[in-house]
């Protein structure tokens, strides 16, 4: 487990370390460098714990290797024993971080409040398992701001809803801005 008074993890700091099988971010790391966590293969279908979605939305990775979730594929945070495959985020989330959840192989569906309108580059890197997206409004899915293709849920996504309706086509109105 990384210390509470632990803000930032280095870049390289766990690299190559095939015997690291689990690991809890707290949420005092804001930051994570590059290739933190590359080559942990000891991760690899373990279980990797945050302290809350809205500190995992924060952290700023390196890059996919920064996060290990992108070995581990089995995502908790604390005091939940059960594996997130539901991800709601949060009304007091505005943006999500680059490689936020990149590996999470086991996320089936993601609901994203009308306050977020940007996702870093590879937010939703490998969640192939991934089957619907719900957007609040109209307005809110064509107002999003992806920094890559796999920024963006729907690149794995089979199935999209506004408003709780499942759409095939959108018309885009003239008076949308």
């Amino acid at each position: 487990e990384v210390p509470n008074s632990v803000g930032f993890i280095g870049a390289y700091a766990f690299s190559g370390c095939t015997g690291l099988t689990e690991i809890s971010i707290p949420a005092s790391v804001n930051s994570i460098g590059s290739k933190a966590f590359e080559g942990c293969t000891g991760m690899r279908n373990k279980k990797v714990t945050f302290a809350s979605k809205e500190a995992l939305c924060q952290i700023t990775f390196g890059d996919r290797y920064a996060n290990p979730l992108y070995y581990a594929h089995h995502l908790y945070y604390q005091n939940d024993t059960n594996e997130i495959t539901g991800l709601v985020l949060s009304d007091n989330v505005t943006a999500i971080s680059a490689s936020a959840f990149a590996g999470g192989e086991n996320i089936i569906t993601v609901t994203i409040p009308a306050n977020i309108r940007q996702f870093g580059a590879d937010a939703f890197l490998d969640c192939k398992s991934l089957q619907s997206v719900s957007y609040a409004s109209t307005e809110h899915f064509i107002n999003m701001n992806y920094d890559n293709e796999y920024a963006s849920p729907l690149k794995y996504a089979k199935n999209v809803t506004i408003t709780g309706v499942s759409i095939a086509t959108i018309t885009i109105n003239q008076d949308i801005k």
